[in-house]
């Protein structure tokens, strides 16, 4: 009798234990962490799996990370608050975070060398590191190779026009309401943009369309 008595106290504090561990381990974050995490980041963020190491009793007031998130991944923050003496305290926590944003995918089948303006559409993706979807469809650009119908397009799937450094390039530069026109060359860029260098050796970014590079200066 007192052999099953045990092994029930047992039993029960064990499913206890594990019960306190679930609910610690799909607490949501606070709105302090999940501003933290959101700042910096263009898209939709969602923390799951968010778990604590801070004493129960620190009140917290304020969050911080190092580091600006590109994409979905393990992600951690540094805790501050005050104890109920009003004593400061401290922590981390560590979650599982994950990036949505919308991005050009394909509406359907694209074909090797086929032209992909009209062929993309915008949808929400999750962002998953080593995976860099473009911002935008360069004029002329094609497919790479082959891009299944409802596929996120990367910056190494297109071909953007066939320019080459050193072609010379109108540029647009665009400041609020003043545009100004310059002549320039075109330098190597991440694939799926166009940069080109100016007169004054300024390397900028932009979009090419109607025969030249948009500059859009903040």
């Amino acid at each position: 009798m007192m052999k099953t008595t045990i092994t029930l106290f047992v039993c029960l504090f064990s499913a206890g234990a594990m019960a306190k561990t679930r609910d610690t381990e799909t607490a949501p974050a606070p709105s302090i962490v999940q501003t933290a995490i959101e700042k910096g980041v263009t898209g939709r963020v969602q923390i799951t799996n968010y778990r604590p190491s801070v004493a129960p009793s620190c009140a917290l007031n304020r969050a911080e990370t190092k580091e600006t998130l590109q994409g979905s991944q393990r992600a951690f923050v540094k805790l501050y608050g005050a104890l109920p003496s009003g004593a400061p305290c401290q922590g981390w926590a560590w979650m599982r975070v994950q990036v949505f944003r919308a991005v050009y995918v394909t509406a359907h089948p694209v074909k090797d060398g086929d032209a992909l303006e009209g062929a993309l559409t915008k949808d929400e993706r999750e962002l998953i590191p080593g995976h860099t979807p473009i911002d935008f469809i360069p004029s002329g650009s094609t497919a790479a190779h082959f891009l299944k119908a409802g596929q996120m397009v990367e910056t190494d799937m297109l071909r953007t026009g066939g320019f080459e450094p050193g072609q010379a390039i109108t540029v647009l530069v665009r400041a609020g309401g003043l545009t100004v026109e310059q002549q320039g060359r075109v330098a190597s860029c991440e694939r799926g943009h166009v940069c080109a260098t100016l007169p004054s050796g300024k390397r900028v970014e932009g979009v090419f369309e109607e025969g030249h590079l948009l500059v859009e200066l903040q």
